[in-house]
Protein backbone atom coordinates (compact mmCIF):
# COMPACT_ATOMS: atom_id res chain seq x y z
CA UNK A 1 0.00 0.00 0.00
CA UNK A 2 1.95 3.23 -0.96
CA UNK A 3 1.79 6.09 1.19
CA UNK A 4 -0.51 3.58 3.63
CA UNK A 5 1.84 5.42 7.13
CA UNK A 6 0.32 8.76 5.66
CA UNK A 7 -3.26 7.51 4.79
CA UNK A 8 -2.67 8.13 1.27
CA UNK A 9 -3.28 4.81 -1.10
CA UNK A 10 -2.65 4.40 -4.33
CA UNK A 11 -0.89 3.42 -7.24
CA UNK A 12 2.98 3.37 -6.91
CA UNK A 13 2.99 5.79 -10.08
CA UNK A 14 0.75 8.16 -8.12
CA UNK A 15 2.40 7.83 -5.23
CA UNK A 16 6.06 9.08 -7.36
CA UNK A 17 4.32 12.32 -9.14
CA UNK A 18 2.54 12.95 -5.74
CA UNK A 19 5.91 12.68 -4.21
CA UNK A 20 7.99 15.20 -6.57
CA UNK A 21 5.43 17.66 -6.63
CA UNK A 22 4.98 17.52 -2.75
CA UNK A 23 9.03 17.30 -2.05
CA UNK A 24 10.32 19.47 -4.80
CA UNK A 25 7.71 21.80 -6.04
CA UNK A 26 8.32 19.55 -9.55
CA UNK A 27 5.09 18.54 -11.43
CA UNK A 28 6.14 15.60 -13.69
CA UNK A 29 4.25 12.51 -15.73
CA UNK A 30 5.25 9.20 -15.91
CA UNK A 31 6.98 8.12 -18.96
CA UNK A 32 7.50 4.17 -17.46
CA UNK A 33 8.87 2.25 -14.80
CA UNK A 34 11.83 2.25 -14.63
CA UNK A 35 12.88 -0.26 -11.71
CA UNK A 36 11.48 -1.41 -7.77
CA UNK A 37 14.27 -2.56 -5.39
CA UNK A 38 13.70 -3.64 -1.88
CA UNK A 39 16.37 -2.71 0.25
CA UNK A 40 17.01 -3.68 3.95
CA UNK A 41 17.72 -0.81 6.29
CA UNK A 42 18.49 -1.63 9.53
CA UNK A 43 15.07 -0.13 11.04
CA UNK A 44 12.92 -1.55 8.28
CA UNK A 45 12.51 -3.17 4.67
CA UNK A 46 11.12 -1.20 1.99
CA UNK A 47 10.03 -1.22 -1.49
CA UNK A 48 10.82 1.73 -3.73
CA UNK A 49 9.35 2.56 -7.18
CA UNK A 50 11.54 4.05 -9.34
CA UNK A 51 9.86 5.79 -12.26
CA UNK A 52 10.93 7.67 -15.92
CA UNK A 53 9.32 10.65 -15.62
CA UNK A 54 9.09 14.67 -17.89
CA UNK A 55 8.96 17.40 -16.29
CA UNK A 56 4.94 19.18 -16.75
CA UNK A 57 5.47 22.20 -19.10
CA UNK A 58 6.67 25.51 -16.99
CA UNK A 59 7.96 23.09 -14.25
CA UNK A 60 10.74 24.88 -12.89
CA UNK A 61 13.06 23.17 -9.37
CA UNK A 62 13.45 25.62 -6.84
CA UNK A 63 16.05 25.20 -4.28
CA UNK A 64 17.47 23.66 -2.81
CA UNK A 65 16.70 21.18 -6.41
CA UNK A 66 17.98 21.94 -9.68
CA UNK A 67 18.47 19.56 -12.67
CA UNK A 68 21.79 17.87 -12.73
CA UNK A 69 22.86 15.10 -15.45
CA UNK A 70 22.96 11.96 -15.56
CA UNK A 71 26.56 11.84 -15.66
CA UNK A 72 26.65 14.09 -12.07
CA UNK A 73 24.38 11.77 -9.93
CA UNK A 74 27.19 10.38 -8.63
CA UNK A 75 28.85 13.33 -7.21
CA UNK A 76 26.31 13.84 -5.03
CA UNK A 77 24.59 12.35 -1.73
CA UNK A 78 21.29 9.66 -1.98
CA UNK A 79 20.82 7.20 0.33
CA UNK A 80 21.73 3.48 -0.09
CA UNK A 81 18.58 1.95 -1.49
CA UNK A 82 18.91 4.47 -4.82
CA UNK A 83 23.09 3.31 -5.70
CA UNK A 84 21.42 0.62 -8.50
CA UNK A 85 19.12 3.02 -9.90
CA UNK A 86 21.87 5.81 -10.09
CA UNK A 87 24.39 3.38 -10.99
CA UNK A 88 21.82 2.66 -14.31
CA UNK A 89 21.10 5.93 -15.08
CA UNK A 90 24.76 7.05 -15.66
CA UNK A 91 25.59 3.85 -17.64
CA UNK A 92 22.30 4.64 -19.96
CA UNK A 93 23.95 8.20 -20.39
CA UNK A 94 27.15 7.32 -20.66
CA UNK A 95 26.27 4.77 -23.57
CA UNK A 96 23.76 7.19 -25.30
CA UNK A 97 26.82 9.97 -25.22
Amino acid sequence: RIGARRGVVGLPADAAVRECYEETGVQVEVVSELAMERFDYPHDCVELYFFRCRPRPQTVAHAPFRWVACRDLKTLSFPPANDSVIEYLVELDRHAN
